[in-house]
């Protein structure tokens, strides 16, 4: 049994255009930019995903300024056109997926020239990581030991006081006191 768990795990292997299809993901153009960002394929699919994903945006907004403004006896064919062409940003998401998985590149229509002009590259530039010099370093002093201190004596006991009038009851502000004589 264990025989055959290993001849499976064996025999799966990456698809190198994982990213690639990824990248039509709605934001995970960004997860393969950065993980991909030096490969020019890569970043074809990730402008795509990225030139989608604005258009899905800009859709979106523009679907809520129209809906605030158009007259009621518009809004049904404006909500299905809206309708549609979110569908095809659906199918134009799972189409370059499906052509980005197969190793393809698929233009889409409109879209691809205005994406590709997305500087992505500028943005997910790969930063070396520059690492500090190694110094020697002083070794730490323990510090000192703290003077003991000495324990709080308890408080005297206090006497209980006699009750007076005025701890028993007190008096009603609304009647009038006389002054004492």
């Amino acid at each position: 049994m264990e025989n055959a768990t290993q001849g499976s795990a064996q025999n799966q292997v990456q698809n190198p255009n994982l990213f690639a299809a990824l990248a039509y993901v709605p934001l995970l153009f960004i997860l393969t930019m950065l993980q991909k960002g030096d490969d020019s394929v890569h970043v074809w699919h990730a402008k795509n995903g990225a030139g989608l994903f604005a258009a899905s945006i800009c859709l979106t907004v523009v679907v809520q300024i129209l809906f605030g403004i158009l007259p009621l006896s518009l809004l049904g064919v404006f909500a299905l056109v809206a309708w549609v062409i979110r569908v095809l940003i659906l199918v134009a998401v799972v189409y370059g997926a499906w052509n980005a998985w197969n190793g393809k590149q698929w233009n889409i229509p409109v879209l691809t020239p205005y994406a590709q002009k997305i500087p992505l590259e500028k943005w997910f530039k790969k930063v070396a990581v520059v690492s500090a010099p190694e110094a020697p370093v002083a070794p730490v002093e323990p510090a000192p030991e703290a003077a003991p201190v000495a324990p709080i004596a308890p408080a005297a006991p206090v006497a209980p006081s006699e009750p007076t009038q005025a701890t028993l009851m007190p008096e009603d502000p609304t009647t009038p006191t006389t002054p004492a004589a």
